[in-house]
């Protein structure tokens, strides 16, 4: 098959899918018409999205350090990384020189499209944290349905990102 008679064709450009379909097209001449076939189709998937949690229970063992250092790295080694401050001291926000939210996304349920907040790293997105006495109580319940639906809240907006480090 001749390079000029193959095309490659991008079929599914909707940036909210999380995988891209694409086509080998070869074309065929046939009198004054062209017949096009689908030689081969890929449906590309990338790597799902990894979560990594950084936790202990002392403190002052150097969990809020390690996860900005391991996001800020891991989106200088070109890695789209949402981080999200648990804390509630919230330093990982006050870190990157951003103010905690009045109410935490994760327990208002707003989505992280629209919570998630840019620092001054290319790649690297933060879930900012929240101080309210409110908040830290329902974060740290540890229920069935409070984990069901925590975890079905991040996994929905989650994969735009490559890694996600709590």
């Amino acid at each position: 098959v001749g390079a000029e008679s193959c095309s490659c064709a991008l079929l599914s450009t909707d940036p909210e899918l999380p995988f891209v379909f694409v086509a080998i097209i070869r074309t065929i001449p046939a009198g004054n018409r062209a017949r096009k076939f689908v030689i081969r189709d890929y449906h590309l998937s990338p790597m799902p999205t990894r979560t990594l949690c950084i936790a202990n229970q002392k403190g002052g063992v150097g969990k809020t350090t390690t996860a900005m250092n391991l996001a800020s790295g891991l989106a200088k080694g070109g890695e789209r990384t949402l981080l999200i401050d648990h804390d509630p001291q919230c330093n990982c926000t006050t870190g990157f020189g951003l103010e905690p939210t009045e109410r935490h996304p994760l327990v208002t349920q707003t989505p992280v499209a629209i919570s998630q907040r840019e620092v001054n790293e290319d790649g690297l997105q933060l879930l900012p944290g929240s101080r309210s006495f409110k908040d830290v109580d329902a974060l740290a319940k540890n229920t069935e349905e409070d984990r069901t639906t925590l975890q079905r809240h991040l996994s929905s907006g989650l994969h735009h990102y490559d890694y996600v480090v709590i």
